[in-house]
């Protein structure tokens, strides 16, 4: 055969193992632009590639790219480094062939979350330079997806097509379904925890956790309607919770840190085990392309303490009030001003004092709180129905204190002033 032939059929044999092995053209180079006259396919990543005999591990990747968080390269990049250690990434040379039949599913969590991609890293040799090569390809759908769908990549004739609106629920139900192996299981979110289509959607009124107790009720709900997704055996982190762009939409710490006890109680009721939470990953403003969501308000209000000599006056080992009417005034005004702020739900929670010197109190320690919290948990509930009674029409919670436990002096002795500061309910949203 003529040099030139040879050369060309090698050429074309090259040409068509590449296009068997990624389906897809090769990915830009970090900061290369895709024009929109490109006719080149870079996000043509979609699919399912036939799994290998033996899968050792499964990891799962979540992502909601939407136009209410931050710049999501950067969320990516802080969880690249872990993402990539579950496929084999960081294994010595002598152990890599234990990345063997790792897989990796990307989900898109949004308006109609589904599995975009699956991946394993199946080299075609047994060298180190093979396997690294399969782990770099199989990682490569993670990394290009999110631009694919809502970055840099995205064109009308070229990408993945996305649906207003994010449903983190479904997108976990999509990610619990491909965990199938006994191996390692693994889930990676990647997004703020705004859901707002599906079973939950925060944008509404009362759907949104403003408190810990409200985070309760709602997963507890969710988990009574079958909404709760089976994550047994799946490790679940989760990079950018709580964090917002500031502009489409804003969070107070306390939302943020409520939106977090939800999910976290979300995954311990399916099952699964909570891994690295990482808050404030991000930076940035959202891409041009991410996905579309509502922007709405998260109405909160400021912690109200009340003292005796507010009215929360109780008589001795009792819920009953010293004086109902000037409990019930005290009352009124905790509605009007958690009505007038918009606020909807709010939590009642009792505090006591122990009622003895320090050194009495820790020999007594245990039959004194046990006493302290039913008392105090009947006495928030009973400044409640006077709320109840006043008004408020929105969802009321009551929990017990127990004992406050900074009513002595330096010495150890009971300061009657402090005692009294001890001696409260707090009213908060």
């Amino acid at each position: 055969m003529h040099k030139i032939s040879r050369i060309k059929l090698a050429l074309a044999g090259l040409a068509s193992l590449s296009v068997l092995l990624t389906g897809c053209q090769p990915p830009l180079e970090p900061g290369m632009e895709v024009s929109e006259g490109d006719s080149s396919n870079y996000c043509n990543i979609e699919g399912i590639q036939k799994a290998p005999a033996t899968i050792p591990s499964q990891t799962v990747t979540i992502l909601a790219p939407t136009n209410n968080f931050v710049d999501f390269t950067t969320i990516v990049t802080r969880s690249e480094t872990k993402i990539k250690e579950t496929l084999g990434g960081s294994l010595p040379e002598k152990k890599l062939a234990e990345a063997k039949g790792r897989e990796i599913s990307v989900v898109l969590a949004d308006g109609n979350p589904r599995l975009v991609a699956k991946r394993s890293v199946q080299p075609l040799g047994d060298s180190p330079y093979d396997i690294t090569s399969a782990i770099d390809s199989s990682f490569g759908v993670f990394r290009l997806a999110n631009k694919c769908a809502a970055g840099s990549f995205k064109r009308t004739q070229d990408q993945i097509k996305t649906y207003e609106g994010t449903d983190l629920l479904k997108a976990l139900s999509v990610a619990a379904d491909q965990l199938t192996v006994s191996g390692p299981k693994t889930i990676f979110i990647l997004g703020n925890g705004i859901q707002t289509k599906g079973a939950i959607q925060m944008q509404e009124p009362g759907q949104f956790p403003k408190s810990e107790s409200s985070a309760r009720l709602l997963a507890l709900g969710l988990k009574g309607i079958g909404e709760i997704p089976d994550l047994a055996g799946a490790e679940v982190h989760w990079f950018g919770m709580g964090q917002v762009d500031g502009v489409n939409q804003a969070l107070s710490e306390k939302a943020a840190t409520s939106l977090e006890s939800f999910w976290k109680q979300v995954i311990e009721l399916g099952n699964g085990k909570i891994g690295e939470i990482c808050a404030l990953c991000g930076a940035g403003e959202p891409h041009p392309n991410a996905i579309q969501v509502p922007s709405f308000e998260v109405k909160t209000c400021k912690l109200v303490r009340l003292y005796e000599e507010d009215g929360v006056e109780f008589k001795p080992d009792s819920d009953n009030f010293v004086n109902i009417s000037k409990a019930q005034s005290a009352a009124k005004l905790i509605a009007a001003q958690f009505k007038g702020k918009g606020c909807d739900e709010l939590e009642v929670t009792g505090f006591a004092a122990a009622g003895k010197d320090r050194s009495q109190y820790e020999k007594q320690k245990v039959e004194i709180d046990k006493t302290n919290l039913a008392l105090t948990k009947k006495r928030a509930a009973a400044f409640a129905r006077l709320i109840r009674a006043a008004g408020f029409s929105g969802a009321i919670s009551s929990s017990g204190g127990g004992t406050c436990g900074t009513e002595w002096s330096a010495s150890g002795a009971v300061d009657l002033d402090l005692q009294r500061l001890c001696r409260r309910v707090e009213v908060s949203n």
